[in-house]
């Protein structure tokens, strides 16, 4: 009995995912190692040492982990919604007691140690969606289910941005990809792809040539599409919130966003250099690529 359930248990593992995560920790830990490589101090079993130290969190990941599969998975569909609220609460928390650094109060200092309940929220939210998606197994064709699953979403999300931590709230917005497989409507993912072109377009060409763009192509669908009454207001209230989104950008990124939130969209979209302040790191990254070029330097 036991052997089948030990042979079970290596069955259903996926293991090419396992894998996959191994070899990218390995990447990882081999890229930590050449960049601080010392001829005279070259042992990996430097604890002392920054790639010593992500080994350490490696075989921590993968005792956890696979300690993790033992568990039967009814488990964590049983306690979601507790391991859900515990995170929230601790968002809560972080926006009272939290330390700021880099003008993001967003971690939580025990002793020496620094708690960020953001990265908890990500697994404490994935889990309350997956138990909501595999008990009641929603269409996401009404607007209940889509609310609920976009609850779930957005109270995490929200609260992280009181932080505020735009990086890790954005994180949250790629639950769409699972939810559009589970039915999800297509029209979703390209209302967030047009944003996303949208608030591009807005730094990079005047409002009012935007503003005419959008207004030409709701147009001519219109025309096209003149005795579908449906149609013609669905394409009224796109152009509409389109409009909007394109003011709503200007005034989130002037009182919302942190200034140094502001330089690396700016420094992203080629808007403003800064060779020693913000864009660093992006300057030594395109040195580092002219130096090693298609065969790379070193390891």
């Amino acid at each position: 009995m036991q052997h089948q359930q030990g042979n079970r248990f290596f069955f259903n593992v996926d293991w090419i995912t396992v894998l996959i995560y191994i070899a990218l920790c390995a990447i990882g830990f081999t890229n930590i190692y050449a960049s601080i490589y010392n001829p005279d101090k070259a042992g990996v079993f430097d604890f002392s040492s920054s790639y010593g130290k992500q080994l350490i969190y490696i075989i921590s990941g993968l005792i956890l982990g696979l300690s993790i599969l033992l568990f039967d998975g009814r488990l964590f569909n049983v306690f979601s919604p507790f391991i859900y609220g515990g995170t929230l609460v601790l968002l809560l928390a972080v926006l009272v007691v939290g330390n700021k650094v880099a003008g993001n109060q967003a971690w939580i200092a025990i002793g020496s140690f620094k708690l960020q309940p953001a990265e908890f929220a990500k697994f404490g939210t994935a889990l309350l969606l997956a138990r909501y998606v595999g008990s009641f197994n929603p269409k996401f064709r009404d607007f209940k289910s889509i609310a609920i699953a976009a609850l779930i979403v957005l109270a995490p999300l929200v609260l992280i941005m009181l932080q505020p931590d735009t990086g890790s709230a954005l994180v949250f917005l790629a639950f769409m990809f699972p939810l559009y497989r589970e039915g999800l409507s297509g029209y979703f993912l390209l209302i967030f792809l047009g944003m996303i072109v949208l608030f591009v377009a807005d730094f990079l060409v005047p409002t009012w040539i935007l503003i005419t763009i959008i207004t030409v192509i709701a147009g001519l669908f219109v025309y096209n599409n003149r005795r579908k009454q449906k149609i013609i207001i669905s394409t009224i209230l796109v152009t509409v919130f389109a409009i909007g989104y394109l003011f709503l950008i200007k005034v989130a990124y002037e009182k919302v966003l942190a200034p140094h939130q502001r330089s690396r969209i700016e420094l992203m979209l080629g808007l403003k250099t800064d060779n020693k302040g913000a864009g660093y790191n992006v300057i030594q990254s395109q040195i580092a690529i002219g130096s090693g070029q298609v065969t790379g330097r070193g390891f």
